[in-house]
């Protein structure tokens, strides 16, 4: 899809965890503990609604730890 002329939509997805741990003894893999996930078609409004999903779920003090991984397409930010 992202390669096409004609427009499509595309789904944006925000997965917070609340950290992580070995999928099995021994194991190089992980699974993330406690996932929340916000989806949205629409970028403009989608880092505000991610934001207030988080907000409502968790007490986040002024000074938050925030990681933000992506696939450097141009609708990824965090302000």
């Amino acid at each position: 899809m992202q390669r096409q002329n004609k427009r499509n939509h595309e789904l944006k997805v925000m997965v917070a965890h609340e950290g992580w741990e070995d999928r099995t003894p021994g194991s190089k893999e992980y699974e993330l503990l406690d996932k929340t996930y916000y989806a949205s078609f629409v970028s403009e409004e989608f880092w505000d609604e991610a934001s207030r999903q988080l907000y409502c779920e968790y007490d986040i003090d002024d000074d938050p730890i925030v990681v933000i991984n992506g696939d450097r397409a141009p609708w990824i930010w965090f302000r």
